[in-house]
């Protein structure tokens, strides 16, 4: 097994052994023994329950057109780690392999490194890749929540409050009021925010001491959804309020207004894998990371535009954590049948809960359990398709068929 992989294997070991385990003095202990290299880079920071990666590649893709070489960390990866720390200047690349063990290899070296959690060790990977290689900008993506997330030990200067929803209950509240204020947690004195006018209101619902331990003025901007080139490669309506938010962001970042070339190109070139994402086009065959009511609601929303007319075979796997029956609410009445998948690696609701929750919805279709997604795809034979449930599911997908290098929203 090569040093890469060895590592690899550490982080997932680790974070299935560990668990979650939140608390901002480990990273900022370490960063602080680093000397502070965090303080090098001008960030922009995104928080929010859906629409989170995608507003973060927007917001990438515009300040790559702008002039500006910029860092992006995401979360979660698809195939691989190298996904979540990527360089956009000529090209959007992932770091290499060699150098993500070079920076493991360092932060695990340090006395405090060695306390770190996997998310934390690669918070802090991303911030001395970029640091080295002398990025003009970086845009870091809150991994879970936001109050006690890893990227919030960084020092921002735009801070992006995207869509949020019903997810991650078990960690970060019961109610939209108590997992809104885990991430309007990045929130602070006088650095701008921007928020969907959704959030917006729900922000200014909520005492600010609920989130935050300052009550220091801040700008807050409320941008409404705008219109995307028709090159645009990330789909759906939805993606109007992240362009949205992201083009505020930039603009604030900036100091001044993108040109109208710049907007078009920034807007259109921004993609990231697994998100409404087109692997077929006769028949459709869509793959889609949706595992939560929010992102269910947006993916029908979706076909429905799109594919007025056509019922899918839905191939559905669920981690045993989320909220399948909201999830199947939406994608019901769309669907010719479901097909139950296992998600590989990964602890899920199974066939038998899924047929229970299912027979609950009004005028129910049938389903079969399937012991994998490739199966399943046998099963429908020429059939519109869409593949969704999960990002792991997703990600095992894009790692099976080869598709994660390429990177294109169709093939």
């Amino acid at each position: 097994m090569s040093a890469y992989r060895q590592a690899c294997t550490f982080l997932n070991i680790q974070n299935t052994v560990n668990g979650l385990d939140m608390k901002l003095q480990r990273i900022r202990s370490y960063l602080a023994t680093a000397g502070h290299p965090e303080k090098k880079i001008r960030i922009i920071h995104v928080a929010g329950t859906v629409g989170k990666g995608s507003t973060s590649v927007f917001a990438a893709s515009l300040l790559r057109a702008a002039g500006l070489r910029t860092g992006v960390f995401l979360s979660p990866h698809l195939v691989d780690y190298t996904e979540r720390i990527q360089i956009y200047d000529h090209a959007s690349r992932q770091i290499p392999q060699q150098r993500f063990m070079d920076y493991f290899s360092h932060i695990r070296r340090n006395s405090f490194g060695k306390k770190l959690t996997p998310f934390e060790i690669l918070t802090a990977m991303a911030v001395h890749y970029f640091v080295d290689e002398g990025v003009e900008a970086a845009v870091f993506e809150v991994g879970l929540g936001g109050r006690l997330d890893a990227t919030n030990a960084l020092k921002t200067e735009v801070s992006v409050i995207t869509r949020i929803g019903m997810d991650h209950m078990h960690w970060l509240g019961n109610t939209l009021e108590k997992i809104a204020a885990e991430k309007f947690a990045i929130i602070r004195p006088g650095v701008p925010v921007v928020m969907a006018p959704h959030e917006a209101a729900l922000y200014r619902s909520l005492p600010a001491s609920r989130f935050t331990p300052h009550a220091s003025p801040f700008a807050l901007h409320v941008p409404r959804p705008i219109a995307l080139p028709t090159t645009a490669q990330l789909s759906g309506t939805h993606q109007r309020q992240n362009a949205a938010l992201s083009l505020k962001a930039v603009e604030i970042f900036l100091g001044r207004q993108l040109s109208a070339l710049e907007r078009h190109a920034g807007l259109s070139q921004a993609f990231i894998p697994g998100r409404l994402q087109r692997l077929r086009a006769k028949p459709p065959l869509i793959l889609d990371g949706a595992h939560n009511e929010d992102s269910a609601h947006i993916l029908a929303v979706f076909l429905r535009r799109n594919y007025p007319r056509l019922r899918w075979n839905f191939v559905v796997g669920i981690l045993e954590r989320k909220d399948a029956s909201a999830i199947l609410r939406h994608l019901s009445p769309l669907a010719l049948r479901f097909l139950w998948v296992p998600v590989p690696g990964n602890p899920c609701h199974s066939a038998t809960e899924l047929d229970q929750l299912l027979k609950k919805q009004k005028k129910p279709p049938p389903a079969n359990a399937c012991r994998s997604w490739k199966e399943a795809l046998r099963k429908t034979g020429m059939r519109p398709v869409c593949i969704t449930g999960s990002l792991y599911l997703a990600g095992n997908v894009l790692r099976q068929l080869g598709r994660h290098k390429a990177l294109r929203s169709s093939i």
